[in-house]
């Protein structure tokens, strides 16, 4: 439940608005979010699952940047310099940079390099510098990186090892029957879903 909560917060919504689609109090959305809970009742847990997520950077607000940084990272990663991307986006690097310090950044901004992540994720850079550069800080490269998850603060990238967004799918598990039930209620597609058990080796 705690992967869902950090899911919804950090796509725009307050905690009071999770706790009253939830049926709960702000207070105890809190103590799951915070782990004071060692279970959850199945009916809680049902109201928290099917709380949708808002569109991806929707609206003109300020949304959580770390789908932003860990685009960013990844383009780099693959040999995209920040002057380059930059360039692409009509703006001067100095904003990039900026963007990689922040919590939270423009709906506008991330929707920006969400696009220009979608175009460039399959294409080396020309930077030699810049891969060097991401090396060193060990930013992942795209493919680390699912595109389902790249904007949850609680999934980790993927470098071999297991990320938590087994721990959501198991909480999906118990509540609904079958994966393609799991893959509509976390707004993913059934591949997706199928492929991220392969990657888990959790397949059937």
């Amino acid at each position: 439940m705690r992967a869902r909560l950090d899911l919804l917060h950090a796509a725009g919504l307050p905690w009071a608005h999770i706790a009253e689609r939830a049926q709960m109090s702000e207070h105890g959305v809190r103590l799951i979010r915070y782990g004071e809970y060692d279970s959850v009742r199945k009916l809680t847990a049902q109201c928290i699952l099917t709380i949708p997520i808002p569109g991806r950077f929707a609206g003109t607000g300020y949304v959580s940047a770390v789908g932003t940084v860990r685009r960013l990272h990844a383009l780099a990663a693959i040999g995209w310099s920040f002057d380059a991307l930059a360039k692409m986006m009509g703006t001067h690097r100095n904003v990039l940079l900026s963007t990689l310090k922040r919590e939270r950044v423009l709906a506008r901004r991330a929707r920006e390099i969400a696009e220009l992540f979608t175009r460039l994720h399959l294409t080396p850079g020309p930077s030699e510098r810049a891969r060097r550069h991401a090396s060193a800080n060990r930013w992942p490269v795209p493919f680390a990186w699912d595109e389902d998850s790249i904007d949850d603060p609680s999934v980790a990238a993927d470098l071999g090892g297991k990320s938590t967004w087994m721990q959501e799918y198991e909480d999906y598990q118990w509540v609904h029957g079958d994966d393609k039930q799991i893959a509509e209620a976390m707004s993913i597609r059934l591949d997706s879903l199928k492929t991220q058990l392969r990657r888990k080796g959790q397949a059937a």
